[in-house]
């Protein structure tokens, strides 16, 4: 779980929340303060929520203070002003995700035969940069792609994608479960496909579902937990080439869906409560945990959000997160939950459901996106659902 911090999850989670609010501000992001958001950045090392901001070029000095006091009034009127630092970046999150996913519509324009080495562009508005990551070393990609889309580019080398494929439970099913579609590998240690995220209640029927990564299963597969003698369920909605969430819905033929998620190793007992959803795109620098069928737990720093993957089939992913994880998921975590907090705090949110990772490079050192998820608001509009709490 997170490390130790004089901040309480709780804090930290109300300042977040409190800068959703922000960037949805006309008064302040848009009203001609003399400056507007550009992204917010949690700071674990200096614990403290970092909200970056880009000045209107006509603005004198004093608009621009105007507006950084107006932004420190917010988050004292959410009593965790002592949280918030400011900092002045070139571009916005929302600038450098659109100049992004031009450059991913169009790469095979600009980068030829190149494009098949790309496998993550996104915004990276903390370096004030968009971020392209590679396979392997790409001698002259990174101008390339600057001279296409206007802006610095922070190359990347990232290695390959790999598709992230508790052992036996029973109903409510809890997330972090082992899943199969191969009936007789139901139950067997190692054997599992993926892992099972959170429960959903959907919006257009009010029934209760489970879910996990969009690439797992095929549409109408029947799924299985445990018990090769029982299907728990089939999948539903199927998400993943093109959408902005890797997920799938499984409607359940036996059972309910749990509100807690596993924590530890396949034999674990340990359930966890999810008592809040993330509400918006991640915020980076959040401490954040998977808990996955394979792995069990992994946990690092969220870095990048926004970001477009890019297999080696062209098939592209949008709006997905990347957390610093050494060591990260494997094979057999997709799908799994994406939370974070601690044992003692008793607060626990969801933030999403593993979909990919990248494993370490030749140098060893742990990958920026060792860990890809899809965000909760992006999983729970693609599956017209919310996110179940305890």
């Amino acid at each position: 779980m997170a490390a130790e911090s004089s901040v309480n999850l709780k804090e930290q989670y109300t300042a977040l929340q409190a800068s959703a609010e922000l960037t949805a501000s006309s008064k302040i992001a848009e009203g001609g303060q003399g400056a507007e958001v550009a992204t917010v950045h949690w700071s674990a090392e200096d614990e403290a929520l970092i909200v970056a901001y880009k000045p209107d070029p006509n603005a004198d000095a004093q608009a621009i203070e105007d507006y950084k006091d107006s932004v420190q009034q917010h988050f004292n009127d959410a009593g965790v002003g002592h949280l918030i630092e400011q900092m002045e970046v070139s571009y916005t999150d929302s600038e450098l995700l659109a100049a992004a996913e031009r450059l991913s519509e169009t790469d095979t324009a600009w980068a030829g035969d190149l494009a098949d080495l790309i496998t993550i562009i996104g915004p990276d508005p903390m370096n004030s940069a968009i971020y392209l990551a590679t396979s392997v070393e790409a001698p002259g990609l990174a101008e390339l792609a600057s001279t296409a889309s206007g802006y610095p580019i922070r190359a990347d080398v990232s290695g390959p994608i790999m598709s992230a494929n508790r052992v036996i439970d029973t109903s409510p099913w809890t997330a972090g479960n082992a899943l199969t579609d191969i009936q007789s590998d139901a139950g067997r240690a190692g054997e599992h496909v993926c892992t099972q995220g959170f429960g959903w209640i959907s919006w257009a029927t009010g029934n209760e579902i489970s879910s996990t990564a969009g690439h797992c299963f095929a549409l109408n597969a029947s799924v299985y937990q445990g018990n090769p003698n029982q299907r728990i369920g089939f999948v539903s909605q199927n998400h993943f080439a093109g959408a902005t969430a890797d997920a799938a819905a499984i409607t359940l033929r036996s059972g309910v869906p749990d509100t807690g998620f596993w924590l530890g190793r396949a034999s674990t007992e340990v359930r966890l409560p999810v008592h809040a959803a993330d509400p918006k795109p991640d915020s980076t620098g959040t401490y954040v945990c998977v808990s996955g069928a394979t792995t069990d737990e992994r946990c690092g720093s969220i870095t990048l959000r926004n970001q477009i993957l890019r297999y080696s089939d062209g098939t592209r992913h949008l709006r997905m997160s990347c957390a610093k994880m050494d060591p990260g998921p494997r094979g057999g975590d997709s799908g799994g939950p994406v939370y974070a907090g601690w044992v003692s705090a008793e607060w626990n949110v969801a933030y999403g459901q593993l979909s990919a990772f990248i494993v370490p490079g030749s140098d060893g050192k742990p990958n920026q996106c060792a860990a890809i998820f899809s965000p909760a608001v992006e999983i729970s509009g693609a599956l017209q659902a919310t996110i179940m709490l305890d």
